[in-house]
This record gives C-alpha cells, sequence and structure tokens, in this order.
C-alpha cells in the first residue's frame, strides 16, 4: 500500500512540476520569440495596407481618370475625382507616416516598460514583499516554497504586463496612418 500512495504523489508532484515548467517555457518563447516579432508583424501588415491601396489605384485608374470628366462644365477637375485624389496621396504618405509611427511605437513601447519596471518594484514593496525583493536585487538565494512560488507568478504577471504593453504599443503603426489618412 506505501508503495502504491508513494508512486501516486510522485505522479501528482511530477505533473506540477510539469505544468510549472511548461508555463515558464510559454512565458520564455514569448519574451524571447513573439515580443521581438510584434514590431515586424504590425509593421509588414501596415505595409500590405499600403500594397492593397496601390492596387486599388491601378484598378481604380480608368474610373478615375472618367471621373474627370464633366459635361456641366464644372471646371477640371469634377467634384466626382476628390477620391482618386485622396487615394494618390495615401499612396505617397503612408509609408512614410507607418516609419514614423514605428518610431513612436518603439519610444511609446520603452518609456511604458521603463515605468512599469518602477511601478512594479513600488508595487512588491508595498504589498510587503520587500524581503523579496531585496534578495532578488543582491542576487541572494531565494528560500522557501513561499519565495520560490511568489517570483513565479509574480514573473508571469510581468511577462503578462510586458506583451499587453506591447501589442498596445505596436499597435500605433497601424493605428496613425489610418487615421492619417481619414
Amino acid at each position: 500500500v506505501g508503495n502504491a500512495d508513494m508512486g501516486a504523489s510522485l505522479k501528482k508532484i511530477s505533473g506540477f512540476f510539469l505544468t510549472v515548467a511548461s508555463t515558464m517555457f510559454t512565458a520564455g518563447f514569448m519574451l524571447f520569440y513573439v515580443l521581438p516579432m510584434l514590431p515586424f508583424i504590425y509593421f509588414f501588415f501596415a505595409m500590405l495596407s499600403w500594397v492593397k491601396a496601390i492596387f486599388e489605384a491601378l484598378i481604380g485608374a480608368p474610373l478615375w481618370a472618367m471621373a474627370h470628366l464633366s459635361l456641366k462644365g464644372g471646371g477640371f477637375p469634377s467634384g466626382m475625382a476628390r477620391g482618386g485624389y485622396l487615394l494618390l496621396m495615401e499612396i505617397f504618405l503612408r509609408p512614410i507616416i507607418t516609419v514614423f509611427a514605428l518610431i513612436i511605437a518603439m519610444g511609446t513601447f520603452t518609456a511604458t516598460v521603463y515605468f512599469l519596471n518602477d511601478v512594479f518594484s513600488i508595487f512588491l514593496n508595498n504589498i510587503g514583499r520587500e524581503s523579496l525583493v531585496q534578495k532578488i536585487a543582491e542576487g541572494k538565494d531565494i528560500a522557501g516554497l513561499q519565495d520560490v512560488m511568489e517570483v513565479f507568478f509574480f514573473s508571469i504577471m510581468y511577462i503578462m504586463f510586458i506583451y499587453i504593453l506591447a501589442n498596445s504599443s505596436f499597435q500605433i503603426i497601424d493605428k496613425i496612418p489610418n487615421g492619417f489618412m481619414r
């Protein structure tokens, strides 16, 4: 009976450690692979919308040319051709605005992460984890299951905050050109 109980206990403990290890692996994967790719992904899709505008202009060019004709003699160009000029302006300005939006997004992300670092350490100090923060800052060993679990959960929480900040910051890359063109 004792060996069966010990085997079941070891199975539960190994399942717990597997869950912790897979969570930490996922967090590391997010920080090492996904987070650095976010600016590229948002920039890439912003450039795809620019390419879409080019194809839209190529298909609509004959219609735009016909929109310049007016039988009423309202002058050159007619009011119907205005949309074509806005599309032409979008084709010329969107790449430049997108590059500036990328720079703004990188600056926003850097500033918010810098602020999060300060606020997160203040948060840990205010909830009574001064000793844990000092141990980590001084490079001392973390002893006790409670300390290890706190480091684990606070690390996961911090990584989630970073990911949310990255997503919201890098969405600027696509939002600024779209807003400017409207």
